[in-house]
């Protein structure tokens, strides 16, 4: 992300746009006839960069975001109201969320798993607050999958990439810990963004929560 994610958001946009209008139609085929507002919990919300995907959905959502970082407070909340979005953000930790269990329709991660310093531990809290039945959706960067090439890059500047990027890495093979987490992956499609280098490698899908004898819950 040396070029800066204004650049980041160029190449990925309408590959981005796609994965979210998929994860709304999941939504929108699930959603009981009784229910109104579908509560979406965002991990490592950031800035707020999806406040517009949010806006766009047709669903009536209201959106939580939680991030360890205090200072990304007024930023996501002024991107929700520029959005139109009603928004809640939680200072706190995604390794150990500060929420009740069964308590979200939908989970959204994106960009979040190559920081975070255990991704199984994150994602077993995000089942735990994802109600039965629930979706969590992903976007992020990944290993590549087939480019050995590619792969030596990638494992050679990891550690300037965790240095200078937050503690981001280039190796992780995140559909594996979501498998391994408490989720059942639904789809999922691979991309390789040349002009992103070493993070142009992508995964991006829907999980749905099954129970401890690995069976949906739905």
């Amino acid at each position: 992300m040396a070029n800066g994610m204004g650049h980041y958001y160029e190449v990925v946009g309408m590959d981005r746009h796609g994965e979210f209008s998929k994860f709304f139609s999941s939504l929108r085929s699930r959603r009981s006839t009784n229910t109104n507002q579908l509560k979406i919990l965002e991990i490592g919300v950031g800035s707020g960069p999806n406040m517009m995907e949010y806006s766009q959905s047709g669903l009536e959502l209201e959106v939580t975001g939680i991030d360890a970082n205090p200072y990304m407070e007024d930023f996501a909340e002024k991107n929700a109201r520029i959005s139109g979005v009603p928004f809640h953000f939680v200072l706190g930790d995604v390794g150990k969320l500060p929420l009740p269990d069964d308590s979200f329709d939908a989970i959204v991660s994106t960009l979040v798993l190559c920081s975070v310093p255990n991704p199984n531990v994150a994602l077993k809290e995000a089942c735990r607050v994802l109600k039965p039945g629930g979706i969590f959706f992903y976007w992020e960067h990944v290993r590549s999958p087939d480019n050995n090439l590619l792969r030596l890059q990638q494992r050679f500047l990891e550690p300037a990439q965790q240095l200078l990027a937050d503690g981001c890495h280039l190796t992780r093979e995140t559909e594996s810990y979501i498998m391994s987490s408490g989720f059942q992956v639904l789809s999922s499609t691979r991309y390789n963004f040349k002009p992103l280098g070493v993070i142009g490698p992508h995964i991006a899908g829907l999980a749905e929560r099954i129970n401890v004898e690995g069976t949906k819950l739905s």
